[in-house]
Formats: structure tokens, C-alpha cells, sequence
């Protein structure tokens, strides 16, 4: 039985609630007996990547790319790539001559591009002369040859610039004391040699 001592609590109904839409929120100072919070998840719009494309190089470029290596030599890149390639090929059963081998890094190729190496000259005059000689011929007054007209060299000036093969009587050769000795007695020992011979056959043919 219900204890009649305790009050009776009254319970009020709730005030009428509209439906609300996904996107509406009510705020708690116009109206707190209705206080909603609603999340709503929006998804952040992701830009599309773009798939970059290259232009197909032509077969002069592919070429060109292929034979680098010779002027520039190999980077790291291309050394492990290389590297990666022999130890597949010796791990391989149909090549069992590979096993035997193994790997040695290549020699290093001086850094610069064949473009800025120095161009050796081509033709008669590919043998390079003495600083002194072409810097004496090139110093103009003007700093230009065009603008000092036409002056004659001499005969000095001329033998130094063409290109002959070198003379003997060019070569100073300094000898020392012993190799003229040694000299002398080579000739003296030959001397000998035929004098001895003409006397032995002198005597056979007196005989």
C-alpha cells in the first residue's frame, strides 16, 4: 500500500519540442528548457591530385641519358641500383659462373662535364709552344689584332712557331768524366779487335 505520510511529488510535462533540422542549433539563452547540441560530421573536401605527365623523350635524349655516365660517372643512385642488379644475377641458378665473382666499386671519374674540360686542339699546330713565345706575340698595343694592321715577324719568331721535328744538334746532353772514359775505351777496344784480326789473317795467308 502506498505510504499516504510521504507527499506526492507532481511531475510537469515538457514543453512541446519542435523537430529540429540537421543544420539548426537552439541556443541555451533563448530558450534553456530546450537545449539541444547536435554535431554534425562535415567531411573536409580533399583536392584532387593532378597526374603529371611528361613529354616522351626522343631517341637522341634516351641516347644521351644512357651515355652520361661516361663524361659524369655514377652517383650513389646508380651504384646501388647496379649493385642490387649483380646480387640478383649471382643469387640466380642459371648463372652459376656469377657465384664466382664479386662486386668492386668503379673507379671515380674527375668531377666536371666534358663541356668545360679544356678542347685540345686540332691540326699542325696541336703542339703547344712556350708560354714566352705566344705571350710575347699576342701583347698589342691596342689590346686587339685587328686594330694594329699587319706587322712582319721575324725569322726567330717564325722558327718557333712551326712545328718541325727536334734537331741533334739541339740536345745538349751533359756527359760526365766517366761516361767519356767509358767512351774512349769502347773505340780503343774495337781498335784493337781489328787491328788483331788483320794480323791473324795476314799470318794465315802467308802460310
Amino acid at each position: 500500500m502506498p505510504d499516504e505520510s510521504r507527499p506526492s511529488t507532481v511531475v510537469e510535462p515538457l514543453p512541446s519540442l519542435r523537430p529540429l533540422s540537421p543544420l539548426s542549433v537552439v541556443s541555451a539563452k533563448s530558450d534553456p528548457a530546450v537545449a539541444i547540441k547536435i554535431e554534425v560530421d562535415v567531411k573536409p573536401t580533399v583536392p584532387k591530385k593532378r597526374k603529371r605527365t611528361f613529354p616522351r623523350r626522343a631517341i637522341a635524349d634516351e641516347e644521351e641519358i644512357l651515355r652520361k655516365f661516361e663524361s659524369g660517372g655514377f652517383d650513389e643512385e646508380d651504384l646501388g641500383l647496379l649493385r642490387a642488379a649483380f646480387e640478383q644475377l649471382r643469387q640466380n641458378d642459371e648463372t652459376p659462373w656469377a657465384h664466382k665473382l664479386c662486386w668492386l666499386n668503379p673507379p671515380s671519374v674527375p668531377s666536371g662535364s666534358s663541356e668545360s674540360a679544356a678542347v685540345k686542339p686540332s691540326g699542325r699546330r696541336s703542339a703547344r709552344k712556350s708560354e714566352d713565345v705566344v705571350v710575347e706575340l699576342m701583347q698589342h698595343k691596342t689590346g686587339c689584332a685587328r686594330t694594329e694592321g699587319y706587322y712582319k715577324l721575324s725569322h726567330k719568331q717564325k722558327r718557333s712557331l712551326i712545328r718541325r721535328a727536334e734537331c741533334t744538334f739541339e740536345r745538349t746532353a751533359v756527359q760526365s768524366e766517366q761516361d767519356v772514359t767509358a767512351a774512349r775505351q769502347q773505340v780503343q777496344a774495337g781498335r784493337e779487335a781489328r787491328s788483331m784480326q788483320r794480323r791473324i789473317l795476314t799470318s794465315l795467308g802467308t802460310d
